[in-house]
């Protein structure tokens, strides 16, 4: 972000709360603003009427408890989104490696089931998603042009163009919050919060309820936590009626190169690489690469691990 606009950011903050600024958080599209009880965001290259497109849609689905709750005008064309700080901060990346974690993952399977179950949206045929599905897929693949991974993406891209083909009358039940990576889950005393849902109605209305795990799958993969998957695992057989394994382990290839090609594009991230070759993200982002080489494998075979 420019610093002129960056600078007028937190001077609206600061005047909108009344409070000061405790930090600022520079992310790939966007700069986050935290206060003593607020949160608020500002993207970089999203003009004022998509932010209040986009609050208008978070409204609509106040089923997710996510933070947001108001839009704020700032200068520059732009508009700020104030959320509430959940208690404590605490998100459920923090917990992944506490003894009590699949108690906080049987939580989050529990809220998301919840949402399939009360949403009002009518199942699409599983041909329809898997258009969207693929959709993502080449936009990944096209995005990582030149990069260490596109090979992956490539093969992934024609991977699931192969498995997709296949035809299937199987309705999948919609979600509405579309990025349910371990980051963007609060486990709280009293519920499960999931904040960040992704800006889409078209998203909201096709993306399937098993690619909501898909994200936290391919968080605890590469955090090498096998309890995680294994009760994932468990939870996606006992539904199996959804969708095919295979296209699970699609969406989690998916999920995973969207979590690398967004850490590597971060300012922070960037800084890092440039200091330290060999950090902490780095290793993250070669267990990616790892992760997603192992699934592709998988997926590769003639009709992929049965369930």
């Amino acid at each position: 972000m420019a610093d002129d606009l960056r600078s007028a950011f937190e001077e609206h903050v600061t005047a909108l709360s009344g409070d000061h600024v405790e930090r600022l958080v520079d992310r790939s599209a966007s700069v986050l603003a935290f206060t003593g009880d607020r949160v608020f965001k500002m993207f970089t290259h999203e003009p004022l009427e998509r932010t209040r497109r986009r609050h208008g849609w978070l409204t609509r689905y106040g089923d997710l408890e996510c933070r947001y709750h108001v839009v704020e005008l700032a200068s520059a064309n732009r508009a700020v989104l104030a959320m509430e700080r959940l208690p404590g901060e605490k998100c459920l990346l923090e917990l992944l490696t506490d003894s009590s974690v699949l108690a906080h993952v049987d939580r989050v399977i529990a809220r998301v089931t919840h949402l399939q179950s009360t949403s009002n949206a009518a199942p699409l045929p599983a041909e329809l998603v898997g258009v969207e599905l693929m959709e993502n897929v080449e936009k990944q693949a096209l995005l990582l042009r030149g990069d260490a991974l596109a090979a992956l993406a490539e093969r992934l891209l024609a991977v699931g163009r192969r498995l997709l083909s296949k035809p299937s009358n199987a309705g999948w039940p919609p979600v509405a919050h579309g990025d349910l990576h371990a980051a963007n889950i609060f486990v709280l005393p009293e519920r499960v919060a999931l904040i960040d849902p992704v800006f889409s109605e078209r998203r909201a209305r096709s993306a399937p309820g098993f690619t909501e795990l898909a994200s936290l799958y391919a968080d605890a993969l590469a955090l090498g936590l096998t309890d995680v998957t294994e009760r994932i695992n468990r939870d996606f057989a006992s539904r199996s009626r959804v969708a095919p394994w295979p296209v699970f382990l699609l969406s989690v290839c998916l999920k995973a190169l969207v979590r690398y090609r967004v850490a590597k594009d971060a300012p922070d991230t960037r800084t890092a690489l440039a200091d330290r070759p060999d950090d902490e993200w780095c290793s993250s982002a070669r267990k990616v690469a790892d992760l997603v080489e192992v699934l592709l494998a998988e997926l590769g075979a003639a009709d992929g691990p049965r369930r």
